[in-house]
């Protein structure tokens, strides 16, 4: 397998069938990688007056030509749809190993259209693709989706799957895959309304080979060469981006009380070190040495005990100098709960932040 796979993968969930296609190496060469090829085939297949919400709307995976070389940082995938919250076309970036997965089963794109007629999800192995039942699986957040799907499929199964908001409609419901979530935009609302529970992969690996292997090979070693001295890099390692708080809060940008402020005299009550103070373990998403990520506690709430992998910047000011607060367990345990049920913590921040000065004002009472 060259760079390219050159194919796509359309599910029919309507019709329980499924189609690979090629793709035209010029569409390549004119979109370059997966964000273009993605707004290639939803502008030619789409109508823009769609339901987002309607079996018309398509939900695609992508992942770029440069994902599973070794390049440092390209081995994120995209998913793009009409979404349910902009009424855009919209397209929500992300980690975890699907994206890998798509690419070692040999497709650049999946395309999944229609509505399956009952709860289902859709597994990709060597023997092909099948449409398998999803009405046991209603309920589960996404660890517990996933370790049943690695239970039944393999433990090298690696899924992208949608939580009790996917189920449910909410508007900024994300996809999962491993700790990593598409947030952005209602994807895992999409593929609710699809009555698509997850997507799995379990297949064999499957590197890509570039066309030159010693130069692109010297190109990979000097990208690491280079991050490993960059200071950047360095403090995302150590510090996540936490850091970036502080940052942004003394350049003026921060969001603070719902946007009415753009900086808060409490920064060093929320900052990046004070959640590095908290990091027990790191964590990063595939072909990235960066790991930015950091696994930290959750003390109270109904879910106690547990661990999340976070929380991000975004995460931070959302549930944080958004709403007016400094409280790092809270942030936590919001950002927890949002994962649990499978929402996107930006989006819930300001849904509550937008309330919060609505009541400030008098507009609303309860």
């Amino acid at each position: 397998m060259t760079v390219l796979t050159g194919k796509l993968l359309r599910i029919d969930l309507s019709n329980k069938r499924h189609f690979e296609e090629e793709i035209p190496v010029q569409y390549y060469r004119k979109f370059i990688s997966a964000r273009g090829l993605g707004a290639k085939y939803l502008y030619d297949e789409l109508n823009p007056n769609i339901d987002p919400l309607s079996p018309d709307n398509k939900l695609i995976m992508l992942i770029g030509v440069l994902g599973c070389t070794g390049l440092q940082g390209f081995s994120k995938w995209a998913v793009m749809s009409k979404s349910p919250l902009t009424g855009t076309i919209f397209r929500s970036i992300t980690g975890g190993n699907f994206g890998v997965w798509m690419k070692h089963a040999g497709y650049d794109l999946i395309i999944i259209e229609g509505q399956a007629a009952k709860p289902s999800y859709v597994h990709i192995d060597e023997r092909g693709v099948h449409f398998m039942g999803a009405e046991d699986l209603l309920g589960l957040d996404y660890r517990q989706l996933q370790r049943r799907l690695k239970d039944k499929h393999g433990a090298r199964t690696e899924s992208a799957c949608i939580g009790i908001a996917g189920e449910k409609l909410v508007r900024y419901a994300v996809i999962n895959s491993g700790e990593r979530t598409a947030s952005r935009g209602g994807m895992g609302t999409v593929m609710g309304s699809k009555n698509l529970k997850a997507i799995s992969i379990n297949v064999p690996i499957r590197k890509p080979s570039p066309f030159d292997q010693v130069r692109f090979k010297n190109l990979v070693k000097k990208q690491i060469n280079i991050l490993k001295e960059h200071p950047r890099r360095k403090n995302m390692t150590t510090r996540g981006t936490p850091y970036i708080t502080t940052v942004v809060d003394g350049l003026g940008i921060l969001p603070v009380r719902n946007f009415q402020e753009g900086s808060t005299q409490t920064i060093d009550e929320i900052s990046g070190d004070e959640f590095y103070e908290l990091k027990k373990a790191k964590a990063g998403c595939y072909q990235c040495m960066t790991r930015c990520g950091g696994m930290r506690d959750v003390t109270n709430g109904p879910l106690r005990g547990s661990k999340i992998d976070g929380p991000e910047y975004e995460s931070i000011f959302a549930f944080g100098p958004l709403l007016g607060l400094t409280d790092k367990q809270f942030v936590i345990n919001a950002n927890a709960l949002c994962d649990y049920y499978g929402l996107d913590t930006i989006s819930a921040g300001v849904c509550i932040a937008y309330a919060c000065e609505l009541f400030e004002k008098g507009i609303i009472s309860t």
